[in-house]
Formats: structure tokens, sequence, C-alpha cells
């Protein structure tokens, strides 16, 4: 028996206490396959938990429905025209460019 077990916490408990009879030995069995089983569901529940949490799915953007003020201007000062609207719109036309106001 001593050569087929796994080193790990179970054959160290076994070659510390050796089991009085074979129902010994399946019970201390049975628990410690209890207990690896909740530390692998333990471990999976917390790999899991952490995984939703670190990236959660993204919600789609929300119309906004606020009342939005009128954009003000970027500038208080324009440079001044040095040519009338008249003649900028003349060569506007005269070039079949839309017209912008």
């Amino acid at each position: 028996m001593a050569l087929t077990l796994q080193t790990g916490p179970f054959a160290n408990n076994v070659y510390l206490h050796p089991p009085a009879s074979m129902h010994e030995l399946k019970l201390c069995a049975a628990d410690y396959v209890r207990m690896e089983e909740m530390q692998t569901l333990y471990t999976k529940f917390r790999n899991d938990y952490a995984a939703t949490t670190a990236n959660p799915t993204p919600q789609p953007p929300r119309p906004d429905t606020r009342p939005r003020e009128p954009r003000q201007p970027r500038f208080t000062k324009y440079a001044p025209l040095t040519v009338a609207y008249s003649c900028i719109l003349d060569e506007a036309l005269q070039a079949d460019l839309p017209m912008l106001l």
C-alpha cells in the first residue's frame, strides 16, 4: 500500500497515524476526497466570480434625453471681412459651389 499512495496530505496522515482497519482507512479516504472536492469547487467559484467582476458586460449607451443648451461661439471676436458679402456670394454662385451661410 505504501508504494501506491501518491505523496500528499492523505499519504502523510496514513503514515503518521496508520488505520487499525480497512473501514477506518475508507473513512479517512472519504474525508480527504470531500476536502479535495471542496477545495476544487472553492477555487472554481472564486475564479468564476473574479472573472465576472473584472470584465463586466458592457451596457449599450442610453440615449441622452436631457435638454441641451445652445452652444456658445468658440471665439468672441472674429476677423472682419475685407470684401462685401455680395461679392463672396457672387463668386460662390459663379463657381457652382454649394452656398454656405
